[in-house]
């Protein structure tokens, strides 16, 4: 009978190698494929990478270490790199249309 496979980053904690750092960059790569890099976002980017890093060393320990700060200051700093490119809002014909008239 075969073993039923575990997606990566998710089998035994002693197994753990890199998942985070893994995932961090692939979702980087993502991220900079729509947005265009600026050097405060490679900064932040680097940020996650190093955090990320020590969250995969901590899980990895021979006795795991709560990450619970490291995931705080990998979400703040996530957080801040979004916030450099705030997402735009469609606005229908029809608001665009009532601001068009009381700009005038």
């Amino acid at each position: 009978m075969a073993t039923q496979g575990v997606f990566e980053g998710f089998e035994d904690i002693g197994k753990y190698n890199g998942f985070k750092e893994k995932s961090t960059r692939n979702m980087l790569d993502q991220f900079f494929a729509t947005h265009e890099p600026t050097p405060e976002a490679l900064d932040y980017a680097s940020s996650l990478i190093c955090i990320a890093y020590n969250i995969d060393r901590y899980n990895s320990a021979p006795t795991p270490k709560n990450i619970s700060t490291l995931m705080d200051s990998y979400n703040a700093t996530m957080r801040e790199l979004r916030e450099l490119y705030p997402e735009t809002v469609e606005l229908s014909d029809g608001l665009t249309h009532l601001l068009a008239e009381a700009a005038k």
